[in-house]
């Protein structure tokens, strides 16, 4: 081997020596560096989970707060019921006891005939019909109308509980004039008892007339206090127009209904219960959701007032003509 071989060969040991040396100085230096990495890269996720444990541990501390002053509220509210309901108690029993002539809380006097019984029940079973003919009536409509979309029963909805602001203000006048017509025919007094009838008549279906026209021209308005979406906006308005258009027929079928529970027409009552929302209300649907579609299944309500204040007038017709050959007296 010449002397330049010789060099050429120690060059390139020491450069391999040199390599290695480089190469392991390179995998030390890495090694730190992925150590100190894998170092961070823990803590940050052992701050991440402390910060999610703490999270979650406020967070169920705060909805134990909640849930505890919830809890805290409605015993307070249930507390300031029971109060207010034992002192009413106390202070009816104390008015019956020293003011009321014919009135008794003596439990020796208790005594509930079975003729009371049964006026009770006749009279109240077709009032707790009426809520639940109600609610019958709202799953059939959703059940027919579920076919045209989601918003359609959705829109629907929310029509039923705008109409149900005039509905109930109505339902107040009509059972408020309850205690008039109960007296009158429990007196046979068939004159006053008529012009009753005729101012309730009256004043029921003008009122009935006012909310149709302001609600039918204020529909999309309401729908839109509900929810601002244009399409239930749109459906919601139509639907709460054609319930409002036999706003007048339930006006009557209100009042008549309410005198049948005061003169203890059962019968009348019960028909009148069933029909509205009920029975003629379902008949109503099929047919016209067989004939109109969508369009019959929204006018369903008003087609089943109509049907069911002619029944109505023809119940009342009957009670009144009951009254013929009753004494008349001019006061009550």
């Amino acid at each position: 081997m010449t002397g330049l071989e010789k060099m050429v060969s120690q060059i390139l040991e020491e450069a391999d020596a040199s390599a290695a040396v480089m190469i392991s100085d390179a995998e030390k230096k890495a090694a730190e560096i992925l150590g100190e990495a894998g170092e961070k890269a823990d803590k940050i996720r052992q701050q991440r989970e402390e910060q999610s444990r703490a999270k979650v541990k406020s967070y169920e501390e705060r909805t134990a707060s909640a849930a505890d002053m919830k809890k805290r509220t409605a015993v307070l509210a249930a507390k300031q019921e029971l109060i207010g309901n034992v002192i009413a108690d106390v202070y009816y029993i104390y008015v019956m006891n020293k003011k009321a002539k014919r009135l008794s809380v003596s439990l020796k006097e208790i005594k509930i005939p079975g003729t009371m019984i049964r006026d009770i029940l006749v009279i109240g079973i077709p009032a707790s019909i009426t809520n639940l003919m109600q609610s019958i009536m709202i799953m059939i409509t959703n059940h027919y109308l579920i076919a045209y979309g989601t918003d359609k029963v959705a829109a629907m909805g929310i029509a039923l509980k705008a109409n149900m602001i005039s509905a109930f203000i109505l339902v107040g006048f009509a059972f408020g004039g309850q205690p008039l017509v109960g007296y009158n025919y429990g007196a046979r007094n068939k004159k006053r008892l008529k012009e009753i009838l005729r101012f309730a008549y009256l004043f029921e279906a003008g009122l009935a007339l006012v909310f149709t026209i302001s609600i039918s021209v204020f529909a999309p308005a309401i729908i839109k206090i509900f929810m601002n979406q244009s399409d239930i906006i749109t459906n919601g308005a139509m639907m709460l127009r054609f319930q409002q258009l036999g706003m007048v027929f339930m006006a009557v079928t209100l009042v008549s209904t309410c005198v049948c529970q005061s003169v203890g027409s059962a019968a009348g009552a019960f028909a009148l219960s069933i029909s509205r929302q009920g029975v003629l209300y379902a008949i109503s649907l099929m047919v016209l959701n067989a004939i109109f579609g969508y369009t019959g299944i929204i006018a369903t309500q008003a087609c089943a007032d109509v049907l069911t204040a002619v029944i109505a007038l023809a119940i009342i017709r009957k009670v009144l003509g009951g009254m013929k050959n009753e004494i008349q007296y001019d006061r009550v």
